[in-house]
């Protein structure tokens, strides 16, 4: 495989293919066996019908990742605030869990959330909502890898009287979206060292240091090609979904010009210099 400096080293204009698409009668095939897999293996328990959309639960999704050899890992966990509550009376625990497929290498990264706030009852809030945010995480890797890109039951309501699951379709929209701006800062921040970030000082470029005011990094993949790079994509992803046009990080603000193909991180209150 070549590395991102290879990749950048080769001339302009040059295309870089990404990927080899597989054909499409293997394509077809592989989502049909999804499509019977929920038909004829999973029971009745391991759905959920929400408004008039059936959803997956996590007992379907680890059947699936069992049928399909796919392993997981925790990759990290974050509680916000570390302890008690905070000045709203909530917390809210982070994870990201990398599902993945040995045999072929393929591999997918899952994000998710759970708070406190979510529900007006909680058997063990500790435990539940970790638990919550470990399960959605670990069912969206899972879910992407596999290609089914659908949200579980989990993602929508946590565990409520079954009456009520009529009403919390209507919460749906707004709820997800609350959860995925969130998710995209936390996100935002698992992958933000994971790329090569430069800043300029006395007229040249040099390495990008904690404390440094600005940086800059490039999120594309080659000269000419308009493809985002893997680590970078959650990064720029989360800057155009906010209608600021960048996303928080901790104490600073991360956006991304298309036109430059470049992500740009700047203390708060600090000006990114024209380059």
């Amino acid at each position: 495989m070549q590395s991102l400096k290879q990749i950048e080293g080769k001339e302009e204009g040059a295309i870089v293919e990404i990927v080899q698409p597989i054909s499409l009668e293997r394509a077809k095939t592989a989502f049909a066996k999804f499509e019977e897999f929920k038909k004829d293996l999973l029971g009745e328990n391991d759905s959920v019908k929400i408004g008039d959309k059936v959803y997956l639960k996590k007992s379907a999704w680890r059947k699936w990742a069992l049928v399909c050899s796919v392993s997981d890992e925790i990759i990290s966990e974050k509680r916000v605030p570390e302890t008690a509550k905070d000045a709203e009376g909530n917390f809210t625990w982070y994870f990201t869990v990398r599902a993945f497929h040995a045999q072929s290498g393929r591999q997918s990264i899952g994000v998710a959330s759970a708070s406190f706030k979510e529900k007006s009852k909680w058997a063990h809030e500790e435990h539940d909502i970790r638990a919550l945010a470990h399960t959605r995480a670990k069912s969206r890797g899972i879910a992407d890898l596999i290609g089914g890109g659908e949200l579980s039951a989990e993602e929508i309501e946590p565990e409520e009287n079954p009456g009520e699951k009529v009403s919390a379709a209507k919460k749906v929209g707004a709820k997800v979206a609350e959860q995925e701006k969130s998710e995209d800062a936390f996100s935002a921040e698992y992958y933000l060292d994971r790329l090569q970030w430069y800043t300029a000082e006395n007229g040249k470029n040099r390495p990008w240091k904690a404390g440094d005011k600005w940086g800059w990094c490039s999120a594309t993949i080659g000269f000419g090609n308009p493809g985002v790079l893997e680590y970078a994509k959650p990064v720029v992803d989360a800057a155009q979904d906010d209608p600021r046009g960048f996303v928080e990080v901790g104490s600073e603000e991360v956006s991304y010009d298309k036109d430059k193909g470049r992500l740009f991180r700047v203390k708060k209150g600090a000006s990114i210099p024209t380059l």
